[in-house]
């Protein structure tokens, strides 16, 4: 332990005489439109537009941006050859590699959303309301909550992971291989959205059922092979320092929802119950 701590320490001495940016490179999730997604081979979205503003608050450091399959960048946290990614929710039960987690930089409401014909029953209670039907989530993506996981293992709820939010939907509303596709609800009903505009045919609506939690991304550090990332206490120091600083002046906010404006298109509102 003293010798990781002296190392840190000559590491910031030299880096602080060189004065030079440390690079530092973070990962996102490749394919959770309309939060972080790749396009046009650049890491686009809400949470990459925070991250971008936070960093820029941040001139000791040099980080890039990268995106990556959400498991494989759960995998490469696990095993230390990642330094952080983004935006997992915190489950620290069942992901102990990732500690710390940043300031909460987004609250995401996740909802269940499934075809007109399922709804047509009133199942306000999650997730009881929805036993014995197939029900789609993205692929490596922890939610729905504990009742919901025992369900699953119990066999009153059938799961089946696709590897995107158009992907769930494809098989939720044109293959008709899920009853039901749980996910962010913004993240949702854009991604219904962008489909429908793409799709040739007449695709059918979504229809939102049961509220099923508030969660919160954050910028997730791994806690393995600390050897690699000696700036790590600095890091997290000064990314939370910023996120709260944007936070506390409106600024973050403003990102948001301005954000949000451009995207939103109004026909989503049609799309609730």
């Amino acid at each position: 332990m003293w010798m990781n701590l002296i190392f840190v320490l000559l590491f910031l001495i030299l880096q602080s005489a060189r004065a030079e940016p440390i690079p530092v490179t973070l990962l996102g999730d490749h394919n959770y439109y309309p939060y972080s997604y790749v396009e046009h081979n650049k890491l686009k979205g809400l949470y990459p537009m925070i991250i971008r503003r936070v960093l820029s608050r941040m001139p000791h450091y040099h980080a890039t941006l990268e995106g990556v399959p959400w498991k494989r960048g759960l995998k490469l946290l696990e095993k230390g050859k990642a330094f952080a990614l983004f935006p997992p929710y915190k489950h620290e039960a069942t992901r102990p590699y990732i500690a710390p987690y940043s300031t909460p930089l987004l609250a995401e409401t996740v909802a269940v959303f499934c075809r007109e014909e399922i709804l047509t029953t009133s199942r306000p209670r999650w997730p009881e309301d929805y036993y014995g039907l197939t029900v789609g989530i993205n692929l490596g993506f922890e939610l729905g909550g504990d009742a919901f996981w025992v369900a699953v293992k119990d066999k009153k709820i059938e799961l089946k992971e696709y590897g995107s939010n158009r992907l769930n939907l494809v098989k939720l509303l044109i293959a008709g291989q899920t009853d039901c596709y749980v996910n962010d609800r913004q993240a949702v009903l854009l991604s219904w959205n962008q489909l429908a505009q793409e799709n040739c045919r007449s695709l059918e609506p979504v229809e939102e059922g049961a509220i099923v939690s508030v969660e919160y991304g954050h910028l997730g550090y791994t806690n393995q092979a600390p050897e690699r990332y000696p700036y790590k206490a600095d890091f997290v120091q000064a990314f939370d320092h910023e996120v709260e600083a944007l936070q506390h002046s409106g600024e973050l906010q403003q990102l948001i929802e301005a954000y949000w404006q451009r995207l939103m298109p109004t026909e989503t509102n049609s799309h609730q119950r």
